[in-house]
């Protein structure tokens, strides 16, 4: 199945699944807001679990798609750092200011200037996904060469499977067993430093190798059938801890653990298959591009509706049944971030800089 583009060579899937999972982080916040303040045993928290549970590919998603664009893309490095990694600074740092002084004069959550600058340099509870995308940035150099030699690439996402991915899993698993061991063994891995294949490098990698192949229907299957058991397996493993506790728990909420990570191998090998058709006209084509651009400004904005939600209009996660509300509210939230995001980016020097 061949990589479908439009005349600015977009690739269409990659703008689908950006908007999909821009939508699905809505629903990853919104299933957190009363997460850790109702009764594990209530139909409410399973709610938030069931949704939270099910989406943790969002975020590897993300990272795929920036590797499957940049790996890819000869780009010198001057031009990366003056342009995108430039660009995610100048958007950090503007949506910080934002946020800090929201909540200095408008919530009263910030009283001093010491907290102030911290609440600046840290950024809003989501703002962190700028820091790992800046990172990733300035490692492109480094990372593109691993991806022009294909047995190196395939190595390098191979080290990422086990070091970054399976191995802490395993681990998040036997300390419910035994704490002691599972300090043993992270303290003998980290003695090994295999510090370039953790985090998100290897959904970097990965979602350049994945761009590049024709997935068999036969393998999509078996890719598609480790999504659904990892989902699973994080829904209800994290409702047995956290029922057995008595407290919510995140054991298994990780986005670089491998439950997460077949989850979002899985999201993008369908999409590749299944969402990468032909628009019938370039206006199809400008529209889904235009709403794909309005991505960040929704991931920027979409906490800030969240909050006026709460608490000037009252509306939130409890105010129905959970199980409708998560998904409404994602949906409505979804359409007012879009709304602010095509306004902003309708102004060019906001355009160019933060949005």
């Amino acid at each position: 199945m061949g990589t479908r583009t439009n005349e600015k060579n977009r690739v269409v899937y990659l703008d689908i699944l950006r908007i999909i999972g821009s939508f699905a982080i809505i629903f990853l916040h919104l299933s957190a807001q009363n997460w850790d303040t109702v009764d594990v045993n209530s139909r409410a928290w399973s709610a938030f679990n069931a949704y939270d549970g099910a989406l943790r590919w969002a975020i590897p998603v993300f990272a795929m798609i920036s590797g499957a664009l940049f790996l890819g893309r000869d780009i010198t490095t001057e031009k990366l750092y003056k342009k995108h990694v430039l660009k995610i600074v100048m958007v950090f740092m503007f949506w910080s200011l934002f946020y800090a002084l929201y909540r200095t004069f408008v919530l009263g959550e910030i009283t001093d200037l010491r907290t102030f600058a911290t609440s600046f340099v840290r950024g809003h509870y989501h703002m962190w996904f700028l820091y790992m995308i800046a990172g990733l940035y300035i490692m492109i150099p480094i990372l593109r060469k691993v991806a022009k030699d294909v047995k190196c690439a395939r190595y390098f996402v191979i080290l990422a499977f086990v070091f970054a991915f399976t191995l802490p899993f395993i681990l998040d698993v036997v300390s419910l067993i035994s704490p002691t061991v599972t300090s043993l063994a992270r303290e003998v891995i980290n003695y090994a430093s295999i510090n370039l294949v953790l985090g998100y490098t290897g959904f970097f990698m990965l979602g350049y190798l994945l761009n590049r192949r024709d997935i068999k229907k036969s393998s999509a299957a078996i890719i598609y059938l480790l999504g659904i058991v990892a989902v699973l397996f994080t829904v209800f493993g994290s409702q047995y801890v956290s029922v057995k506790r008595q407290s919510p728990s995140s054991i298994f909420y990780y986005y670089t653990r491998l439950n997460a990570a077949l989850p979002a191998i899985a999201a993008f090998v369908f999409a590749k298959r299944h969402l990468n058709f032909r628009l019938n006209s370039s206006k199809g084509y400008g529209a889904l591009a235009f709403i794909s651009k309005c991505t960040l400004g929704i991931y920027l904005i979409h906490p800030f509706v969240i909050q006026v939600m709460n608490d000037n209009l009252h509306i939130n996660t409890l105010s129905f049944n959970a199980f409708a509300s998560v998904p409404v509210l994602a949906a409505v939230i979804f359409l007012i971030s879009l709304a602010v995001s095509a306004i902003l980016n309708a102004i060019p020097f906001f355009k160019k800089w933060f949005v």
